[in-house]
């Protein structure tokens, strides 16, 4: 079994929605590509991606969608910071659910932007 493949039953349980913005498809592409890195361990996956932001220079971390055992991805965050920063990232930003703000609150992560949706 690949990587991804135990990656995405971890993963797949955090994308599921009635209107996802993720499939489990477009991440092994974008894995596979190279674009996304994967993360993993035998209780979680994370998937991540750095974004360059030309007009203002800042380099970003984007990471998620992540699944499994939320201690042990919470304990890990500080491997993606000191990654981040090993690559000349200025931001990490982290996509997950509302809960997320509140358990990364801790670790001097700020609520900094709220996405609200309508299925039109």
């Amino acid at each position: 079994m690949s990587e991804f493949t135990r990656a995405a039953a971890l993963i797949a349980p955090a994308i599921a929605d009635t209107r996802p913005l993720w499939t489990l498809d477009g991440l092994r592409r974008d894995y596979e590509a190279g674009v996304a890195k994967l993360w993993t361990s035998d209780r979680s996956a994370i998937l991540f991606s750095f974004t360059d932001y030309l007009d203002t220079g800042e380099r970003v971390i984007e990471v998620g969608p992540a699944g499994g055992d939320l201690a042990e991805i919470m304990a890990h965050l500080s491997w993606f910071e000191a990654e981040a920063r090993r690559v000349g990232a200025t931001q990490a930003h982290i996509t997950g659910r509302r809960g997320w703000a509140r358990q990364l609150r801790e670790l001097g992560y700020e609520e900094w932007a709220t996405i609200v949706r309508k299925i039109l």
